[in-house]
């Protein structure tokens, strides 16, 4: 029993520690870039800083393909806000855009 526990610690410790640094790689590069892109499957994501006079926090956006009732391919996008400054917050935009004549649908 006493073998499990150490063994399951160990394995909590080795985690945090991964953890802790892919934390500090992916602060670094949003320090350094000021955003990280990437895609899974059709969907694209981005994450940002946001370092405006009104406020300063983090972005983060997921883009995806769908089709609108009238058979036009469109993008959604959901965008998050957590900012910290002037003080603590959590916004979500959501939006629709659809190819030229089509129309841009901000959602509720």
């Amino acid at each position: 029993m006493r073998q499990r526990i150490e063994t399951a610690l160990s394995v909590l410790l080795a985690l945090a520690v991964a953890g802790v640094g892919c934390g500090i790689c992916l602060i670094g590069t949003l320090a350094a870039r000021g955003d990280l892109r990437w895609q899974l499957g059709s969907d694209r994501y981005r994450m940002w800083l946001i370092r405006e006079r009104e406020g300063t926090g983090l972005a983060l956006s997921r883009t995806a393909p769908f089709r609108n009732p009238q058979g036009a391919m469109c993008q959604r996008t959901h965008v998050w806000f957590w900012l910290w400054a002037p003080r603590v917050e959590l916004q979500q935009v959501d939006y629709e855009e659809c190819p030229p004549g089509g129309s841009w649908i901000p959602q509720p």
